[in-house]
């Protein structure tokens, strides 16, 4: 159940949402979606849900006027007001808040409405289709806070350049300082663009190194040339005008099969899969409930059509982490090292943080 003495952002306060809009919807019908992100007339038929696999409250679906938790039955038009009012209170908050209707949180208790999915736990809902024997995880998206997240920036995300400088490399100059507003004002943040773009110039080649273990195990077990492709991609989402998957397979000399590699990537990771657990070669989830607006829209995968993996390709983009949680302060620095033939020398690296989001 919500715990609702607990303030919540957007994003998870929307979980709790997705599930009461399918409630009440028409014979648990939704509408699946294409790879351009529109929703289409096909639809899959959810009979049962649950919030996991050990929770004991089970919905299910009576007709287009009633659905039942466990053996309680509950009106659609009672759902559809409540969705109404929690939606357009979540719609307009900000930042972390409570939801305090009386009628909101009395409605949602009564039918044990789950909250956001806890930690470790992958899919935040089961379903059970039509004419199927097992629950399917599903992983859920929300827009209505903002762009979700697919990889977030973390210790496990960092890349390493190893850079082959020109004679003319200034460490100082490699680490340009931007102002960003805070509310306390003006503050200086390091300028990551600026960085990668000063190395390109400044630099002959260099060499990249998934730095966290288990991403880095992860990336191979999908593909052995993986952490290379995913390094190349972080390095040039920084030099271009887009920074959309799609963009950057386009315009840098990427082949077919690096396309697929990556779209690999995206399904394994938008499974339920975090960059700080070595993947164990399962996917949690085969379906996206992707919610926007007020509306929702399915994504299942499946073996006769590629609209679930062309979707994440084309509504994934690289991002820049958050000044607020960056622990980066100069992305380009200078290390001592032993060389080849045993001397002490320096090494010019360059630390960019991997984050990923959708459009």
């Amino acid at each position: 159940m919500i715990d609702w003495k607990a303030k919540k952002n957007k994003g998870e306060w929307s979980e709790s949402l997705a599930l009461l809009k399918l409630l009440y919807s028409s014979n648990w019908h939704i509408n699946l979606g294409n790879k351009e992100g529109k929703i289409t007339e096909e639809y899959a038929e959810v009979v049962e849900i649950k919030a996991s696999e050990k929770d004991k409250t089970i919905y299910r679906n009576i007709d287009d006027e009633a659905f039942y938790v466990n053996d309680k039955r509950f009106n659609k038009k009672d759902a559809e007001e409540v969705f109404h009012d929690f939606y357009s209170l979540v719609r307009d908050g900000s930042s972390a808040f409570l939801i305090e209707d009386d009628k909101i949180i009395e409605f949602c208790d009564s039918i044990d409405l789950p909250s956001k999915a806890p930690a470790g736990v992958k899919a935040d809902l089961l379903f059970k289709f039509k004419d199927e024997d097992l629950f399917e995880g599903v992983s859920l998206k929300s827009s209505v806070g903002g762009k979700p997240t697919l990889v977030n920036a973390s210790a496990q995300t960092l890349i390493s350049y190893k850079i082959t400088t020109t004679r003319d490399f200034n460490i100082l100059k490699a680490n340009p300082k931007k102002l960003r507003r805070t509310q306390s004002g003006l503050k200086e943040s390091s300028d990551v663009e600026g960085s990668v773009r000063y190395v390109e110039e400044n630099s002959t080649s260099w060499e990249c190194c998934i730095e966290g273990e288990n991403f880095k195990k992860t990336l191979t077990k999908i593909n052995k040339d993986l952490p290379n492709l995913i390094g190349q991609l972080t390095y040039y989402s920084y030099l271009s005008n887009s920074r959309k998957s799609s963009f950057l397979f386009a315009n840098n000399g990427f082949i077919d099969d690096e396309k697929e590699m990556f779209k690999d990537f995206l399904m394994i990771y938008h499974s339920g899969v975090t960059p700080s657990i070595e993947w164990d070669g399962t996917l949690p989830c085969k379906c996206i409930l992707d919610f926007r607006d007020d509306k929702i829209a399915l994504y299942r995968s499946s073996e006769i059509s590629s609209a679930y993996e062309d979707y994440l390709f084309e509504v994934t983009a690289f991002d820049t982490p958050s000044s607020k949680t960056s622990t980066i302060i100069d992305h380009v620095v200078e290390k001592e090292i032993i060389n080849d033939k045993g001397e002490k020398d320096t090494q010019v690296i360059l630390y960019l943080s991997l984050n990923i989001r959708m459009n």
